[in-house]
Order: C-alpha cells, then sequence, then structure tokens
C-alpha cells in the first residue's frame, strides 16, 4: 500500500532560477493509496485517499479570535486560569483585539470589568513565564559545566 507524501524543498534565493522566484517552494509529490485485493477480478477496486481528496481547510482568523474573545467573557472559571491553559494560542493579534475591545467598552460597565480581568490574567501570566524563562536563562549562563539539566 502507498500512501500520500508532502515533501517541501528548500530553494534558496542565490539558486533560484525563474526571475522573481525567492522564496520556499512546496512540491507535493501524491501517491495513490490502493487497497488492491486481484486486478483482474471485477469487484476488486481502487480506492485513491489523501491531500486531493481533503477539502481545502482555511483557518478564519477574525472568527477563531472571536470565539477565543467570547469564551473568555462567557466562562464560569477563573479567567486567570483559562489563560494560562490555553496561553499558547493568545498571540499579538489577539492582544490588540483586546485592547480594541478594552477601548470601545464602556466604562463601569460588566464588560468593561471582564475585558479588564482578561487583560490583567493575560499579563500578569505573561510576565510570570517570562520571569521563568528568565530565571531559566540565567542558570543555564552561570553554570559551571556545559551540562545544566
Amino acid at each position: 500500500m502507498l500512501a500520500a507524501l508532502a515533501v517541501a524543498a528548500y530553494q534558496p534565493p542565490c539558486l533560484a532560477r525563474s526571475s522573481g522566484l525567492q522564496s520556499t517552494t512546496l512540491r507535493r509529490a501524491v501517491a495513490p493509496v490502493a487497497n488492491i485485493i486481484d486486478p483482474n477480478e471485477p469487484s476488486s477496486e481502487v480506492r485513491r485517499a489523501g491531500p486531493a481528496d481533503a477539502p481545502e481547510q482555511r483557518i478564519d482568523s477574525e472568527e477563531t479570535y472571536r470565539i477565543m474573545f467570547r469564551t473568555l467573557m462567557e466562562t464560569e472559571n477563573k479567567v486567570a486560569d483559562e489563560v494560562a491553559k490555553n496561553y499558547a494560542l493568545f498571540d499579538y493579534g489577539f492582544m490588540q483585539r483586546l485592547e480594541e475591545a478594552k477601548a470601545q467598552a464602556a466604562p463601569g460597565s460588566d464588560e468593561a470589568g471582564r475585558i479588564e480581568e482578561v487583560d490583567v490574567a493575560l499579563k500578569s501570566e505573561m510576565a510570570r513565564r517570562m520571569g521563568e524563562a528568565a530565571e531559566a536563562l540565567k542558570s543555564v549562563l552561570t553554570s559551571p559545566s556545559a551540562v545544566v539539566m
């Protein structure tokens, strides 16, 4: 049985032959996935599957940010716990949208209070993780031996 293959080929800018081509190229080699019992038997069939058959999937970042934001606004759990658990999802784009929401929220409203709670939780989690990373780097740099761990 053959499997579908995706081969990424990097072509450095100095080796780019066509005009204007100065980026990473992705070549996809798709081999058919076959399930052949007996090629001479009429009941045998060949099935193809893989990337060529899959529907195209696109990630809508605006929709993703809306879902993340709505989840944080409506959660019954502690916001700090939710932020710590899903920290990898919070990028600069989310932080920009959080600042926009903070500017648009009516002062003193429940929404403004919740947005502030999310903002504080995100900033404190970021500070905590940066502190841990700084301590880890400090221990690596001040270690007398090359092997720290």
